[in-house]
């Protein structure tokens, strides 16, 4: 189905967003030359080296560096991509502002899913967050802090660490650092201090923030 023009413009949420007759995609791409919607029946089709959209799925340019279009009839659970054609390249984009992303195919190859928030099972309204001086906030630059591929082999050097990459690591976040005391609170907690001693500390009184540039060995 052809994408239709408009009923976006530059005050239309980014992303996919579910309207009454369709949905409204937007995204940003400041360098690209042309973007595209890959709709559901085409996502198979993509990996192919000689594969292209069609012109029917040409997002239109709304002249602050995003791109959008309107998609009729799809609804909740449509599963889509961009592509983007640049510079140095062409292929297939996740939307950065998806609800949702496959399972099947997993993550590098995810594919986006339009979900409806109404339709959202919400599960977090009992939940309350600690006192802000019960947590420890870990810093660390998503582009150099882990990134490999399926065998293991460090991809950093080559295309960079993404959220999704540090997505994966969360297990070992949650194991190694949650509900450890910095070494600047020994002074002021009754907890002993469980840190491990390379990581370095600032105190910004009264409270600590533990900063580290690399993940622990």
């Amino acid at each position: 189905m052809a994408i239709a023009f408009g009923h976006v413009d530059r005050a239309t949420p980014m992303g996919g967003n579910l309207v009454a007759g369709g949905v409204t995609f937007r995204t940003w791409a400041p360098r690209a030359r042309a973007v595209y919607l890959v709709e559901q029946r085409q996502l198979p089709a993509i990996t192919q080296a000689d594969w292209r959209p069609s012109e029917d799925n040409r997002l239109g340019a709304l002249g602050d560096e995003t791109w959008g279009g309107f998609l009729a009839s799809a609804d909740d659970g449509y599963r889509y991509m961009f592509w983007v054609d640049g510079a140095s390249g062409s292929g297939p984009k996740r939307d950065s502002y998806a609800c949702e992303l496959t399972i099947d195919p997993a993550f590098p190859n995810s594919f986006c899913i339009l979900r409806a928030a109404s339709g959202y099972p919400w599960h977090d309204a009992g939940w309350r967050p600690p006192d802000f001086r019960d947590l420890i906030i870990y810093q660390l630059h998503v582009g150099t802090w882990w990134a490999v591929d399926a065998a293991g082999n460090d991809l950093r050097a080559t295309r960079g660490g993404w959220f999704l990459d540090v997505a994966t690591r969360l297990p070992y976040l949650r194991a190694r650092w949650a509900s450890m005391p910095c070494s600047c609170c020994r002074s002021r907690s009754s907890r002993p201090n469980t840190a491990p001693a390379t990581t370095a500390s600032t105190i910004s009184r009264p409270r600590c923030f533990m900063r580290a540039a690399r993940m622990p060995s």
